[in-house]
């Protein structure tokens, strides 16, 4: 019964602020709530919903005020399953207190629906994921957040640069990631941590294809094989893949343009989908040859790609789209989105530029500041 005490403490609540002016209709109803929470042992979302529903009817609310029920329902079914997930680690404190806001956010712009978190193994898991714009880590995060298990994400090293944002990054666990054309740090550093982090049984999310995908019809690109090389390492931890869409409706990858009239539950449909563990054993085993990576990458990729197009296929803008026989390559096909990437880039250095001058002016200011407050209480002995 105490699984079902946050349901029924809020449909209490609820019904106690509303009406139930007979204490016998108040009896009833409290009865019916606990007999139906009986029922089910392990209470899904929607059961929770129906049964927060039922108590807004019987109190008299009218239904179409149930954004608060919603919400209060998905706040009971995430603390379930961080019950039901005891030993696995329950993630730094920031993320605690981030994440809860970021769920609600994520709900109420979107309707999000995921498929397959109840089947998520505990211990360490390495999940690969599609990548169509920004929102997707977030899209990921809460997924995996909501089943009870605390992301750890490979990100782009200049994230961490940006104030504010890379404190939580590195607060939250999340792993810089340093690509070719940084010219700082070691991509190799991001491996060992992500290896460290598997070790410790956390959960490690990768997008093989490390960044947005090429594809002008949004299907995964070609991808790189540091998510095989991980697997090939630690052939005992479970690799789950999780194919997403709705996102890239909401916002431009190159431009960052927001749709906004698309914001909202009733404008916006957001499907996610786990699939089960992949079955990777034929290629346990043997010499990590470049052959066997891209082998391996590309089982990983046609599983996600497989899942994506059943999402797309209940999609009407997608209506007749289906993948492509031969997976989109840059270094064949080329990237149609390189000058607004070029353009993107320029705009991120031009950003670090300030930065680098703002830190710098203030830090000039404040040493001019201590400099002369010293040299004034001199003067004054």
């Amino acid at each position: 019964m105490a699984a079902h005490s946050f349901p029924v403490s809020t449909s209490l609540t609820v019904a106690t602020s509303t009406s139930c002016r007979s204490s016998e209709r108040w009896a009833q109803m409290l009865k019916r709530l606990r007999s139906e929470a009986r029922a089910v042992d392990e209470p899904s979302c929607s059961a929770l919903a129906a049964v927060n529903v039922a108590a807004l009817r019987g109190g008299g609310v009218a239904e179409d005020v149930g954004l608060f029920s919603r919400l209060r329902t998905r706040c009971a079914h995430t603390r379930l399953a961080w019950r039901s997930r005891r030993g696995q680690r329950p993630g730094p404190l920031v993320m605690r207190l981030v994440a809860p806001p970021l769920v609600a956010l994520t709900h109420a712009i979107q309707d999000m629906r995921v498929d397959g978190a109840a089947t998520l193994p505990t211990g360490p898991l390495l999940v690969v994921a599609n990548h169509t714009c920004h929102l997707d880590a977030l899209t990921v995060g809460v997924a995996l957040y909501e089943a009870g298990i605390a992301p750890h994400f490979a990100a782009r090293a200049d994230l961490f640069r940006v104030p504010v944002v890379g404190w939580i990054l590195r607060r939250m666990g999340q792993i810089p990631v340093h690509r070719s054309d940084d010219g700082e740090g070691d991509a190799a550093a991001a491996m060992t941590e992500m290896a460290e982090r598997l070790q410790r049984g956390e959960c490690v999310v990768v997008f093989p294809e490390g960044t947005f995908t090429r594809d002008p019809e949004k299907w995964p690109m070609r991808a790189k094989t540091g998510a095989a090389r991980l697997a090939l390492r630690f052939p005992g931890v479970p690799v789950v893949g999780l194919a997403h869409w709705g996102n890239e409706g909401l916002i431009d990858p190159w431009t960052g343009k927001v749709a906004w009239q698309r914001l909202g539950r009733q404008s916006s449909r957001l499907d996610v989908r786990f699939t089960a563990p992949l079955n990777l054993k034929q290629f346990w085993g043997s010499d990590a040859t470049y052959e066997l990576l891209t082998d391996m990458t590309e089982s990983m990729m046609t599983t996600i790609t497989d899942e994506l197009a059943l999402l797309r296929s209940e999609d009407p803008a997608s209506a007749g789209l289906t993948p492509r026989k031969r997976r989109w390559d840059r270094t064949i096909d080329g990237d149609p989105y390189r000058v607004q990437n070029a353009r993107n880039k320029a705009r991120r250095r031009r950003a670090e530029r300030r930065r680098a001058r703002l830190l710098l002016t203030t830090g000039l200011l404040g040493t001019s500041a201590f400099l002369r407050r010293i040299r004034d209480g001199r003067r004054g002995n």
